[in-house]
């Protein structure tokens, strides 16, 4: 499978901030605190932000995501491709339990044994 290249990049700012100063093809991917936040998107619009930021003296550190922007529209193709694999290995998957905890999926969401 071919994925469009991409990059990754953690950057000190909060997550409503994130989504205002993003360019229009970075995209915040994980929400990791209160005032840290990863990005994610095409290399040179990655590159060029984090040079942005940094002049601004915003944190900003290229995260190595083996040259894809996970947790972005530019990997969506591939959870086809994956769905189809995992059902090949789990042709049987089990309910989840009242043990299994999400912070991604919302509890709504939860009935589905694959989301």
């Amino acid at each position: 499978m071919n994925t469009q290249a991409g990059a990754m990049a953690a950057v000190g700012m909060t997550w409503e901030e994130a989504h205002r100063q993003c360019p229009h093809d970075i995209f915040p991917a994980c929400h990791n605190s209160k005032d840290s936040v990863t990005v994610s998107g095409p290399v040179d619009s990655i590159n060029t932000f984090v040079d942005e930021l940094q002049s601004q003296g915003i944190f900003a550190r290229h995260v190595n995501s083996s040259g894809r922007a996970f947790h972005s529209k530019y990997v969506a193709d591939s959870g086809n491709i994956m769905r189809t694999y995992m059902e090949k290995i789990i042709p049987e998957p089990k309910e989840r339990s009242s043990k299994w905890i999400s912070s991604s999926i919302p509890q709504k969401d939860w009935e589905s044994p694959l989301v």
